[in-house]
């Protein structure tokens, strides 16, 4: 029984520091955007749809991931403290990750996060945190593509 209690709490504290550090939360010409995003399968075929809602203001950016019925897939706040859930939706890691690496490409010329690297290539770049490769963004005409380390592909739209 003891070696399961100290395995959750390993991957517990694992799972913590994989999010990257947040340096600072730039001013938004925007308050709100809505994104289309579409989680993609190993061969880039559509696997799930939602829709993502960013409410910026200065202190805290809120974002709100719901399936295509509306029922909410996450909700968190970021603030210059970190992440924080924002009601009662069930954590979700993934969730945030993603969210951290759409902030640092919708903020190009803004470090948002403390990075160990960042290796630039066509298109986009590869971002490292404790010199492990957390995300790769790669920016298109109206679209972004991110792959996060746990080999999950997302493509994103931003919609008017």
């Amino acid at each position: 029984m003891m070696k399961y209690v100290l395995l959750l709490c390993c991957l517990v504290l694992t799972a913590c520091t994989s999010l990257p550090t947040v340096k600072q939360l730039p001013p938004q010409q925007q308050n709100i955007r809505v994104f289309k995003v579409e989680q993609l399968n190993a061969q880039h075929q559509l696997q799930q749809a939602s829709l993502l809602t960013l409410q910026t203001e200065p202190q805290q950016w809120r974002w709100v991931q719901t399936d295509p019925l509306g029922a909410p897939l996450a909700r968190v706040i970021l603030t210059t403290q970190g992440w924080q859930n924002d009601g009662f939706v069930m954590p979700n890691q993934q969730a945030k990750l993603l969210f951290s690496a759409l902030s640092t490409a919708l903020n190009p010329n803004h470090a948002l996060f403390t990075f160990s690297a960042i290796n630039p290539m066509a298109n986009g770049a590869d971002y490292f945190i404790q010199n492990k490769k957390v995300w790769q963004i790669r920016q298109l005409s109206n679209t972004i593509e991110i792959d996060l380390a746990d080999q999950s592909h997302w493509r994103i739209e931003e919609l008017n």
